[in-house]
């Protein structure tokens, strides 16, 4: 049997705090998407939005605003990402496990999948633990695992699949 690698320390975050009022967030969540987008193409953004994602809980999905908590995936390299390398508990190794330990109460997590659904962005593991640390909802424009789980779940998902 392999030895697994050494767990590193997850690192403190170094990112700046971004304060928005969460009365601000509430009123947020209760404008139309439309209403939203104008500000927002008014104020020099044009395309701020991702295209074709639904949310996996369907009609039932409630509305949500909060700060956006942002991650980039890139491809996995099958000569280093193995399944020896694959951690279950939060480490620096694996910088999605980071990203996850870094969110706070009233983020939204933003995954740029580079519109690539062919391999998820993450699965009910993570987003329970997300859930857990008061994060108000995940988007990602790829896809996600165990999309029946998390259609259940009361934590807004949305993505490109499944």
């Amino acid at each position: 049997m392999t030895a697994l690698p050494p767990v590193t320390a997850t690192p403190p975050s170094t990112r700046p705090t971004v304060t928005v009022d969460n009365a601000v967030l509430a009123r947020l969540a209760r404008i139309s998407s439309g209403s939203l987008t104008t500000q927002l193409y008014k104020r020099g953004f044009r395309q701020p939005v991702l295209v074709g994602l639904k949310p996996l809980q369907g009609a039932r999905v409630p509305r949500f605003a909060g700060r956006a908590f942002t991650m980039r995936m890139i491809p996995a390299r099958e000569d280093i990402d193995t399944y020896a390398t694959l951690t279950t508990t939060p480490n620096a190794d694996n910088l999605q496990w980071v990203g996850v330990d870094q969110t706070l109460p009233g983020h939204v997590m933003v995954i740029d999948s580079r519109n690539d659904a062919s391999a998820a962005s993450m699965g009910h593991m993570l987003v329970t633990r997300m859930r857990q640390r008061g994060v108000q909802a995940v988007v990602t424009d790829g896809a996600f695992r165990d999309g029946s789980e998390l259609a259940q779940g009361d934590l807004p998902a949305w993505s490109a699949g499944v």
